[in-house]
């Protein structure tokens, strides 16, 4: 077994150019009524990676996978355009050194990619003010246990590479370390970063993904290491597009990894947390070969297949080719004829095909947040509300046609305890989250209407027959999940943006809001806070009045800290996951579990039910509509930072 820590994200996807001559790649392709666009905002001008293999210690275990690791790591970036520096058992003093000869080299200038790769040792110490940083080991450092403070001395601090992570000015950078690790990189303010980051490609990045979490062995033959390179070969492309996102490589590496070794490794992910640094995700386009593939022989099997992510391996490839406009061509057909074979599927299953449509976004042009308030209180173990509290959070605001809008509020990446006392809610466990955007309400009835109008997907969406103005805010209801689905569905097919249900492990995560009281607002909660039948004994151990119907959404006026409205009671919501009674043998991450029956994971209770049944963990099963469930939507596409 080794602490392998692959470091291979240094704060830049440290990116390496296959030939320095190579012209920077578009990043970026779609179609835009009739014509094929590319986004120039999206290229690199350099692409530089420092991979280190450290095998040969004094006074820890000899790793010799190590070196293969960095061997195989330098030869994927190599195929993907890196200027690749491979260093091998460095040892305390030449360990800073290099990574900050590095830094300086490459990290100040513009658009390039930087990515550091770390393969060795790596070592989580408790410290005696409370703390537990992470460290890199170089060849020389003591055995902590018997030498903490020389340890200390010589082994690199994560907060050290924090910092030159932070320093660096280039786009984008990536760290990543394959070993058991923990530490200042994916921790802040206590708390674990996430494992997801679905930002934009266009803003600066500092991301980091480490091979598991602190106390998991890590092998020295890397499954970590293979799915890596798998990945970057192509495996990990999830939208099929000829690009690799780095969330697309963590997300990839998350399902490999986690699942071949039964969770026993999990994959993480983080980045800094610096306003200005938390929206971007590096890129890496997929290539052919040019050394084993003359350019007519690659397009002749580009027009072989005539697939999206063909024409656009090709175009990244060969840039200025004499194929070029034919390849444009090709593209956007392809594109077309995408959208016409998911419409004659829906067709076999007895859908009503619809014309399709010319505008295609292929990732989508990025929203951009801007802050919005809203007012929150807190209960004590008595019952008793706080003062009212104005908060602020970034959000966006979707337009959804004829002046309706729905508006998504950003919910931070992190880890939390997952689970409640009821058997359902067993065994509680730590789950890290992704960022993402959730919508502040439930889906109204106006924007349900507005969505209702769209062209259709998968199924119908019945029109709301109501049309008085004060029924417009009232949360939709009495709907399928299917249905609920096929509005996200339609909705991202306006947007250009991957909308959804939440799992429930966003849900819970997202109504906690940081808290880990039964309530979001505290220990207790009252009717002036949520719309629940407080007629009826619970556990709160507080009776009040039922309003015994759906209320205007926002209606009371108070948020939970993260900005989201009536995530208890109200109407219960519609989440991904199919129903399964507990979380037995659950995945850390929050990833919807599937399951074989047909009922659904519904949470946050209802107005109809009693306090306990409404609490952040609760949740039931539902297989029908109800006039009592709703739901609400998850946005998980690349949005721009306000101050990029």
């Amino acid at each position: 077994m080794k602490s392998l820590l692959f470091f291979a994200t240094l704060s830049l996807y440290l990116m390496v150019t296959l030939a320095v001559s190579q012209p920077p790649r578009q990043l970026t392709r779609w179609v835009e009524g009739n014509e094929v666009k590319d986004d120039e905002i999206y290229e690199y001008n350099g692409s530089y990676a420092l991979v280190i293999g450290m095998t040969e210690y004094r006074y820890h275990q000899r790793l010799p996978g190590a070196k293969t690791d960095a061997d195989e790591v330098a030869k994927v970036l190599k195929e993907h355009g890196f200027v690749v520096d491979v260093q091998y058992d460095l040892d305390s003093d030449n360990l800073e050194s290099t990574i900050r000869n590095w830094v300086n080299k490459y990290g100040y200038e513009g658009k390039r990619r930087l990515l550091l790769y770390y393969a060795g040792h790596g070592h989580t110490m408790k410290v005696p003010d409370g703390r537990d940083p992470g460290y890199i080991v170089p060849t020389d450092a003591p055995d902590p246990a018997k030498n903490p403070v020389l340890f200390q001395q010589k082994a690199i601090n994560m907060s050290t590479l924090r910092d030159y992570a932070s320093k660096i000015t280039t786009r984008h950078s990536l760290f990543v370390f394959d070993s058991c690790f923990s530490g200042v990189v994916n921790r802040s303010g206590g708390q674990s970063l996430p494992p997801v980051i679905q930002r934009a490609l266009s803003n600066p990045a500092r991301q980091f993904i480490t091979a598991g979490t602190d106390g998991q062995g890590v092998p020295d033959v890397s499954l970590f290491r293979e799915h890596f390179v798998a990945g970057l070969r192509g495996a990990a492309d999830t939208e099929r597009d000829g690009f690799i996102t780095a969330t697309e490589l963590y997300r990839y590496l998350d399902t490999k990894v986690t699942n071949l070794t039964n969770s026993a490794q999990t994959p993480t992910y983080g980045k800094i947390e610096n306003e200005n640094m938390r929206f971007g995700d590096m890129v890496f386009p997929l290539t052919l070969n040019t050394a084993a593939t003359s350019e007519d022989q690659a397009w002749a099997a580009t027009q072989a297949k005539n697939s999206i992510a063909d024409y656009n391996i090709f175009l990244s490839t060969y840039p200025n080719s004499k194929y070029k406009d034919a390849a444009y061509t090709g593209f956007r057909t392809a594109s077309l004829k995408a959208v016409d074979e998911k419409r004659a599927a829906a067709a076999n299953i007895g859908l009503v095909p619809t014309a399709p449509t010319v505008d295609i976004v292929f990732r989508s042009p990025a929203a951009v947040p801007k802050p919005i308030e809203f007012s929150t209180r807190e209960t004590s173990s008595s019952g008793v509300l706080t003062p009212t509290v104005t908060l602020r959070r970034n959000a966006i605001v979707e337009e959804l046609g004829d002046g309706v809008t729905m508006t998504l509020v950003d919910i931070p990446s992190g880890s939390f305890s997952m689970g409640g006392e009821h058997a359902s809610q067993k065994p509680i466990r730590q789950v890290t989250v992704g960022g993402f955007f959730m919508g502040v309400h439930e889906v109204t009835r106006r924007q349900w209407q507005a969505v209702a109008n769209m062209t259709k997907e998968k199924v119908d969406l019945p029109k709301d027959p109501s049309q008085s103005l004060s029924s417009e805010k009232l949360p939709k209801a009495n709907i399928t999940w299917e249905q609920a689905r096929e509005f996200c569905e339609r909705l991202a097919r306006k947007t250009g943006r991957r909308y959804g249900l939440p799992s429930e492990a966003e849900w819970e995560y997202a109504a906690r809001a940081g808290k880990t009281t039964v309530f979001a607002f505290g220990p207790k909660i009252t009717v002036d806070l949520a719309n629940f039948d407080a007629a009826v004994d619970s556990i709160d151990g507080m009776n009040g009045m039922s309003r015994k119907r759906p209320i205007e959404v926002g209606e009371l006026g108070f948020a939970n800290a993260w900005g989201l409205y009536d995530m208890h009671g109200n109407v219960a919501e519609w989440c991904e996951d199919g129903w399964i009674k507990n979380y037995d043998k659950a995945a850390p991450n929050s990833l919807p579990r599937e399951a074989n029956g047909i009922e659904k994971v519904i949470r946050g209770g209802s107005y109809k039910l009693g306090a306990s049944s409404v609490c952040s963990a609760c949740r039931a099963p539902a297989e029908l509509a109800d006039e009592s469930i709703g739901f609400r939507v998850v946005m998980r596409s690349p949005v721009l930072s306000e101050n990029p």
